[in-house]
């Protein structure tokens, strides 16, 4: 049946507006998609594919000659009569709600069902005469042979379930238009008007027969709000997320926006900037001298004023950083701009906290010198010996390792001496624990007085002492102790509870010679210590030759 109703008359004017319709639809649809992303943008599109369809079959049903062809062009154009309102009702939901493209359940049932439905009830019709009645005949209009359909049941149905989608349509836009706000109003306004024009066409063709070239207005009327669509978006950059995003930042930003003209007028300002800048001066219209705090801003327009420009202003206890950036004139090359936009940067916030800040780091600042000194001291304690104020064991190896370090390479390098209180144990049982105890401070209090300052003591034991000797010789240190036995033996130890005479061994040992680490050395000085209380004690031995202990009993 379709290539015997290939065949078309001449084209009238009704077919040359048709084809000068399509032209441009298919010019709309092809520049759309090449716009950003809008909501609904791609059942936009849709939309624009299924008039082109529609728009084709209506060409096809105009240039016919016969009823038949006529009846057959205007039953394939159902699929998309059918799924033009359903895509548009679509598109409204998702750009009126900001709802990101995505075939809902719901939606794919309406985009699919709904049209496959309506075109089986169409093209089935030779069947059951329920969509176009045997009524239907042909007449002329225009001059034009035409087509007076009678329409069925199944006619009426569908057109309920499409008048449907476009009810819902009107609604969506109108309850858009009231959640919108006040600058994007008018916009769902106009599209409110725009979803009934077609509305209006097809109930004008359905019941007042009313006919555009002896044809069916609507899809001519949904062409008019497709090109009314192109035009909001053109004129209006309606789907033009940037320039939307630009109007929302300059009306919701929480900081003060000011465009001022070259000459110094106030062109614009947005809700916080009104209400910062409260007073008489502070109108749109007025000179931006005129506003309160604003006064330093009358010469913006000139070459040297931004130089002189305050970079920062205190308003209402509010610290506003400033922030200008000219307007470029659009044409010419001369540096003058056509204004600038004045954005204040409220750093309040920042300011308290800065502030905040500064009083912390400087309650920190004093607060971690004292647990620097508490450190410090923490330090001096553990490596102390709480009763004699000498060192303890702690550190010794590791200050036994520096000055082995610092040794020179050849002659004395260092002596390391091992002394032990003798008969300590006896003093204890005899005299008691708190004269042992003076006892121990005393013999600390004359070894410190006896040895040079830069030589490291330490208490390791009860009564044991280790004195470190950098650069010093055995022989050397043998006479030092024998002065030292000789400063315990005289009034050092007076009172009536105190032993009458306090005596000390000693065992000594040299590095590298006796050992080249801290271990074999100590080992060396307590062994030689060792041999210096099985010879008598109150002695020195020097090396481990016995027969040479260095013997000072004569105390």
């Amino acid at each position: 049946m379709i290539p015997a109703c290939l065949t078309f008359m001449a084209p009238g004017i009704g077919g040359f507006f048709t084809v000068v319709v399509i032209i441009g639809l298919a010019m709309v649809a092809l520049w759309v998609r090449g716009q950003a992303y809008f909501f609904g943008k791609g059942y936009f599109i849709l939309g624009n594919l299924g008039m082109l369809v529609w728009l084709l079959a209506a060409l096809a049903e105009l240039q016919s000659e016969t009823l038949s062809c006529k009846v057959v062009w205007a039953t394939l154009s159902w699929p998309a009569i059918a799924l033009v309102p359903t895509a548009w009702a679509l598109f409204l939901w998702h750009y009126a709600f900001g709802i990101r493209d995505g075939f809902a359940i719901w939606e794919r049932v309406a985009l699919v069902a709904g049209p496959v439905a309506i075109t089986l009830a169409a093209v089935s019709n030779p069947y059951h005469g329920q969509f176009y009645t045997p009524e239907t005949q042909m007449m002329i209009r225009d001059g034009r042979p035409s087509v007076l359909y009678d329409h069925g049941l199944l006619f009426q149905l569908s057109a309920v379930y499409l008048y449907l989608f476009l009810v819902a349509s009107t609604g969506i836009v109108l309850a858009g238009a009231f959640r919108a706000r006040r600058a994007h109003r008018a916009y769902f306004l106009l599209l409110s008007f725009i979803t009934v024009v077609p509305m209006a066409a097809n109930l004008a063709y359905v019941l007042l027969d009313f006919t555009v070239f002896g044809f069916d207005p609507t899809p001519f009327a949904f062409s008019v709000v497709l090109f009314l669509i192109t035009w909001l978006i053109f004129t209006n950059r309606l789907f033009d997320l940037t320039t939307v995003a630009r109007d929302l930042l300059f009306f919701n930003v929480k900081n003060p926006v000011l465009v001022v003209d070259h000459a110094g007028i106030v062109a614009g300002a947005n809700p916080e900037a009104l209400r910062l800048f409260r007073g008489a001066g502070a109108r749109l219209g007025g000179r931006i001298a005129d506003w309160p705090h604003m006064a330093a801003f009358a010469d913006l327009g000139t070459a040297d004023a931004a130089r002189a420009l305050p970079r920062m202003l205190v308003i209402d206890g509010r610290h506003l950083e400033v922030q200008i950036t000219p307007i470029a004139r659009p044409m010419g090359r001369d540096s003058a701009a056509m204004g600038a936009v004045i954005l204040l940067n409220d750093t309040t916030e920042l300011y308290r906290m800065n502030a905040q800040l500064r009083t912390a780091l400087s309650v920190n600042e004093v607060r971690l010198n004292q647990i620097m000194a508490l450190r410090d001291d923490l330090e001096r304690q553990l490596v102390l010996d709480p009763l004699t104020g000498l060192n303890n064991r702690r550190g010794m190896e590791e200050t036994f390792e520096k000055l082995c370090n610092a040794a020179p390479p050849d002659g004395d390098r260092l002596v390391m001496a091992l002394l032990d209180i003798d008969h300590f144990k006896s003093i204890n049982d005899r005299f008691g624990h708190a004269v042992g105890d003076r006892v121990l401070r005393d013999f600390a209090r004359v070894l410190r007085a006896r040895i040079d300052p830069g030589w490291p003591v330490f208490r390791v034991g009860g009564e044991e002492f280790v004195v470190l000797f950098p650069g010093a010789g055995l022989t050397e240190i043998d006479g030092l102790l024998h002065k030292l036995r000789q400063d315990l033996s005289v009034g050092q130890f007076t009172r009536i509870t105190d032993p009458a005479q306090v005596t000390f061994s000693a065992g000594l040992a040299l590095w590298p010679q006796d050992g080249t680490t801290f271990g074999a050395v100590f080992k060396r000085a307590d062994d030689r210590l060792y041999a210096a209380k099985v010879g008598g004690r109150n002695r020195t031995v020097l090396r481990d030759d016995t027969d040479r202990i260095a013997a000072n009993d004569a105390f």
